[in-house]
């Protein structure tokens, strides 16, 4: 499946209806996260205070994945420091899994954080998610269970990289 890797512009509105449909898909329908917690947290608004939007397009108006880089102000950080870049909201819609967009939301993720002075990046992943952690680690992520974290009955696993 072609595809191509864009930086969303906040000011941009094309596609703001379709950034939380795909969240929802990816998240909620998957079991990931509680229909209610993504009335605010997935709230189009609310992404674009995240940090640098990150879309895979399928075709001119078909997103088919995306990627937040997130920092030490994002008002949704879960555990990045000062000087590190936070992974967020990584998704690929079902019918673009296994195509490689996972992979290139990455690396476009690493590329952002390097350019904005960012030398380490981590991310928060649940247990659940097995083919997010085998991308990780291909990519060179490990994890570091002295970094995890529970919200509510839900634990999170925390993956941390040395970009430089």
């Amino acid at each position: 499946m072609p595809f191509e890797i864009i930086h969303y512009d906040a000011e941009n509105s094309a596609f703001d209806a379709a950034i939380p449909e795909l969240l929802r898909t990816v998240y909620v329908d998957a079991g990931f996260t509680a229909p209610a917690a993504v009335q605010k947290g997935f709230a189009i608004a609310e992404i674009k205070q995240r940090g640098k939007i990150f879309l895979a397009l399928g075709g001119p108006k078909n997103i088919i994945g995306m990627i937040v880089v997130g920092s030490y102000e994002n008002p949704y950080r879960q555990v990045a420091t000062r000087d590190e870049a936070e992974m967020q909201l990584l998704a690929t819609a079902p019918v673009a899994r296994g195509c490689g967009v996972g992979e290139a939301l990455c690396h476009a993720f690493e590329s952002a954080a390097l350019a904005d002075g960012f030398q380490k990046a981590v991310l928060s992943t649940q247990p659940a998610m097995v083919a997010a952690h085998r991308l990780y680690a291909r990519l060179g992520y490990t994890r570091n269970s002295m970094r995890d974290w529970q919200r509510a009955d839900r634990p999170f696993w925390v993956y941390e990289k040395n970009l430089s």
